[in-house]
């Protein structure tokens, strides 16, 4: 073979393409190795960034949330979230969404304030535009737990998106904002909703207000099996009794 291949092209033209093969392949590791280290340290950089901004945004939060002031006190505050670069509107965002679920009543209202004054909540409602799925499945989920219920009517028609991810947050979603009536709305959806929705959708219904069961019954004789399934999850979580009295006719 190396004979041939001696004959064919050449020992100066061989031995220059091994000498380029081998360049090649040590310069390509090379390349992956600054892409792998660069990548690290971009986020160890990424995180010292987020510890020393952490106790900062606490603290502007709680003192929003806590602390009485005049108007004039309340916008200042605001402005300073304003300025924030992208990341740290980031965090913030994030922490905002943690004091939301721990807290409701007058903090739980002043947190939603805080999301509309800052203007987080316009730019939310223009990313439900978004042509990637993964911005719009975080917008529709935001801004329902923002308790955004005035969104509803925007956030519905994701129903029918071609997205599975997207679909189940709008059904999440949905049910958040309004709760057991939304599933008349829920009942249209087209396609599986998945084992991980159907469990959010049980947590946010036990902490509605309204327990009627009456509201299953579109879900209990639909023709979608997921939808069916999570009827008659609700229906057990909601009546056990009844559940366990009928369950022929929950599956038929």
């Amino acid at each position: 073979m190396d004979d041939f291949l001696h004959k064919t092209i050449g020992p100066l033209v061989l031995e220059k393409f091994v000498i380029y093969s081998i360049i090649a392949f040590f310069s390509g590791w090379a390349v992956l190795l600054v892409f792998i280290f660069g990548g690290r340290r971009a986020k160890i950089n990424i995180d010292h960034r987020r510890k020393l901004n952490q106790p900062v945004l606490q603290k502007q939060m709680y003192a929003l949330l806590f602390e009485e002031g005049s108007e004039e006190h309340w916008q200042k505050q605001i402005g300073a979230l304003k300025t924030l670069n992208k990341k740290q509107k980031q965090w913030a965002l994030e922490l905002l969404l943690m004091l939301k679920r721990q807290y409701t009543g007058f903090c739980g209202d002043r947190i939603v304030k805080v999301f509309e004054d800052t203007g987080w909540k316009s730019s939310f409602i223009q990313q439900l535009n978004s042509p990637r799925w993964h911005e719009k499945s975080k917008a529709i989920r935001t801004l329902a737990e923002m308790e955004q219920m005035q969104e509803y009517s925007n956030i519905q028609p994701f129903l029918f998106h071609d997205n599975d991810i997207v679909r189940d947050e709008t059904a999440i979603a949905l049910i958040r904002l309004k709760g057991f009536r939304a599933i008349l709305d829920l009942q249209k959806m087209e396609g599986e909703l998945s084992e991980w929705s159907q469990i959010q959708i049980i947590q946010a219904i036990k902490t509605q207000e309204e327990q009627d069961k009456k509201w299953l019954y579109p879900l209990l004789i639909n023709k979608n099996y997921s939808l069916k399934q999570l009827g008659q999850r609700l229906l057990a979580e909601l009546d056990p009794e009844e559940y366990v009295k009928n369950p022929m006719e929950q599956i038929k």
